[in-house]
C-alpha cells in the first residue's frame, strides 16, 4: 500500500483508507503520513493504543523499514517497507 498526500488513515469507519472491521479498533485509530521523505506515524486517539516497537505512540513517530506497528487488539502489524529502501530518508 502506498501513503499518499494525503496520508493513511486506519480504522473501523467504512471511510478508513484501511478498514479493520473489530470491535477494538477506533472508527479512526491511526495515520500514517509521509513528510519530507519520512514515514510517520500518529494515533488519533484511541481508547486502545498503538505500539511501535513494542512502545506505545504518543505523538507524531518517525518510522523506519522494519518498525513494528501494531493495532492493539485487533492483531494488526504494519511493517514499512519504504521503495527507497528503508533508510528513513528519501535516496
Amino acid at each position: 500500500m502506498e501513503v499518499g498526500k494525503e496520508g493513511l488513515v486506519l480504522g473501523r469507519e467504512p471511510g478508513c483508507d484501511v478498514v479493520i472491521d473489530h470491535p477494538e479498533v477506533a472508527a479512526r485509530h491511526l495515520v500514517l503520513l509521509f513528510r519530507d521523505g519520512v514515514l510517520f506515524a500518529q494515533g488519533l486517539g484511541a481508547a486502545n493504543s498503538v505500539l511501535v516497537n513494542g512502545w506505545v505512540l504518543a505523538g507524531l513517530c518517525p518510522l523506519r523499514c522494519g518498525d513494528i506497528v501494531e493495532v492493539r487488539g485487533a492483531g494488526v502489524t504494519i511493517r514499512p517497507w519504504p521503495a527507497w529502501g528503508g533508510r528513513g530518508e528519501a535516496a
